[in-house]
């Protein structure tokens, strides 16, 4: 875990945030604001996962998921992270993961931008699948198959 600790330093001193540091559990997050919120996992493999809630899936949005969960293979396009449910729960998180003993400091905070800037952009692609798929809902007639099933 020190490897972790290392990168979170280096995360530390480049925002300038100084409460920054992993807990005993070897976790910690950091919230821009009450949309924006990344927690750091410290792995037993020497790993430093970060994770953030994308959305909440409800009742019928599986068309929405499917096409959200096939962004997993254009990883480049997430920042590098991967689409996942939470275990148990119908939170849809956006996971990346790092080596720490070999990221070097430059490579994390870049590939953290990145992974920030492809959180806005899934999260706004999220919220027009959804506008979308509601507006198909409100056009069905009786019978009709929209996303999720049928009217």
């Amino acid at each position: 875990m020190e490897s972790a600790k290392q990168m979170i330093e280096a995360l530390r001193t480049w925002i300038d945030l100084e409460d920054l540091k992993l807990d005993e559990q070897g976790q910690c997050t950091m919230a821009f604001d009450d949309e924006l919120v990344l927690t750091f996992i410290a792995d037993q493999r020497e790993g430093l996962n970060v994770i953030s809630h994308v959305a909440d899936l409800e009742g019928d949005d599986m068309l929405v998921a499917r096409l959200l969960l096939s962004r997993n293979f254009m990883p480049l396009a997430l920042g590098g992270g991967r689409l996942a449910l939470e275990p148990e729960s119908n939170r849809v998180v956006l996971v990346h993961r790092w080596h720490a003993p070999r990221t070097e400091p430059e490579d994390f905070r870049e590939q953290l931008q990145d992974y920030i800037l492809g959180l806005g952009e899934i999260r706004t692609e999220w919220s027009a699948l959804l506008n979308a798929a509601d507006a198909t809902r409100d056009q069905a007639q009786p019978g009709d198959q929209v996303p999720g099933g049928y009217i």
